[in-house]
């Protein structure tokens, strides 16, 4: 029997943040499993092989070389059949400006990446805590250190 409930994505160019992102993961929770794909290009492949499982959010980094993270963003909202998986943007930048361009492109919400692994298990745990009931509600919500929310300056 499958004890996978869960199923979170990462899309990150850079290796490291990837591994470390999934093990923080599996050392919070066993059910739920890490997808982790080095590219949006990649990532879009996942998303259309109908026999893969489909993430119940992405964690989608911006700045990646072939497919930015705003390209794979804008590529996902505008398909019918994925467009209502939660996208939380994890970039390194608090700009305002790119926090703002990613509620706009469409994402749920907006992370920097904690600089620490202690840090980034206790945003997964938040993240695991909260995965079941409504998750999009949660993310609108949510006013932890982690979450960026829209500034009304502008760009």
């Amino acid at each position: 029997m499958d004890s996978i409930e869960k199923h979170i994505m990462v899309i990150d160019d850079d290796d490291d943040d990837r591994e470390l992102f999934c093990k923080s993961l599996n050392q919070i929770s066993e059910e739920i499993d890490c997808i982790s794909e080095p590219s949006g290009t990649d990532a879009l492949e996942y998303l259309n092989n109908p026999s893969k499982p489909v993430p119940d959010v992405i964690f989608l980094d911006i700045n990646m070389p072939v497919m930015t993270g705003w390209q794979f963003l804008t590529t996902v909202k505008h398909d019918a059949r994925i467009k209502d998986i939660p996208v939380i943007m994890l970039s390194s930048s608090s700009n305002p400006r790119e926090v703002n361009i990613a509620y706009d492109l469409g994402a749920d919400s907006y992370c920097v990446k904690p600089d620490k692994p202690t840090e980034l298990k206790k945003m997964l745990s938040l993240i695991a805590q909260n995965l079941n009931g409504n998750f999009k509600s949660f993310l609108s919500s949510n006013t932890s250190q982690f979450f960026q929310v829209r500034t009304t300056s502008g760009y």
